[in-house]
């Protein structure tokens, strides 16, 4: 009895209260010693009254009634397939299994199989979205030193040019741009910038007159971005007072602002006023 007794204590611990009849091996002077030592408690039944401790007896008799319907096989088999049956199977008062209420986590069985399981579902599902949508998507990448266009948050135009400083991601580089400063972008808010092709000498003279009217253009294109970047470090001007030798004398000297040209067009006075002549 020391034995088993010993090796079900140490899987689940100590138990606050034993519920026995009244064998020999529950009364004891060497059981009753091993309660006392470890602080349990131990209730006996009345002799010759099996009812008065009616959980076990109708676990025996659980027991033995599942052992019946058991198919062939060795005794260790047997109870081994009887006792996990037992324990996986749900119980009409709590609603959930002896096994789950001990472990804290369902046993898989059998019964598994039949049953459909929604997080592996949901994963096929999410593994297939994502290779269908990588069918068609295109793989974005850029290397330190390409020349691009970010979008730019600030004042100017949407996109500024600027060259790509380094990688710090999967999807996020650092951007310098061309007023040294340095921008972090997803690579959804980059495009790639192709700069315009050079000029050759060996091209005839009215082609190498068409190219250089183009490369004039594309001259004032990058300088067109180069004063937007520019602007953006633009302050409000600043006034300065200077104080001559009198202290009467003062004089004030204002920064000339760059002038921003605007669209403008021509405005023409309704036909019904073309008869008179207005101021």
């Amino acid at each position: 009895m020391a034995s088993p007794r010993i090796q079900s204590f140490s899987n689940h611990g100590l138990p606050e209260l034993i519920v026995s009849d009244n064998g020999t091996c529950f009364t004891s002077t060497e059981f009753k010693e091993f309660l006392k030592k470890n602080g349990i408690r131990h209730v006996t039944s009345a002799p010759y009254h099996a009812a008065s401790n009616g959980l076990a007896e109708r676990a025996v008799q659980t027991f033995k009634r599942m052992m019946k319907k058991c198919p062939e096989g060795t005794l260790t088999a047997k109870v081994a397939r009887v006792l996990f049956s037992y324990r996986v199977t749900p119980h009409t008062t709590t609603g959930l299994s002896p096994a789950e209420l001990l472990l804290g986590r369902k046993l898989r069985c059998t019964l598994d199989s039949i049953h459909p399981n929604l997080s592996r579902k949901v994963m096929k599902k999410q593994e297939q979205q994502t290779k269908d949508h990588n069918k068609k998507a295109k793989e974005r990448w850029f290397k330190t030193g390409d020349s691009v266009l970010i979008q730019n948050f600030s004042f100017g135009p949407k996109w500024i040019p600027g060259l790509i400083e380094s990688v710090t991601g999967p999807v996020s580089y650092k951007v310098m741009l061309g007023d040294g400063r340095v921008v972090r972008r997803h690579v959804d808010q980059i495009h790639t910038h192709h700069r315009r092709p050079e000029v050759r000498n060996n091209l005839p003279q009215t082609a190498s007159m068409t190219l250089s009217q183009t490369d004039q253009g594309s001259e004032a294109w990058l300088e067109a971005e180069e004063v937007v970047l520019s602007e953006e470090k633009l302050e409000e001007p600043a006034t300065t007072e200077a104080v001559g030798s009198s202290e009467t004398e003062q004089r004030t000297v204002t920064t000339p602002t760059p002038l921003r040209r605007h669209s403008r067009r021509e405005i023409k006075l309704p036909s019904y006023l073309k008869d008179f002549k207005l101021d």
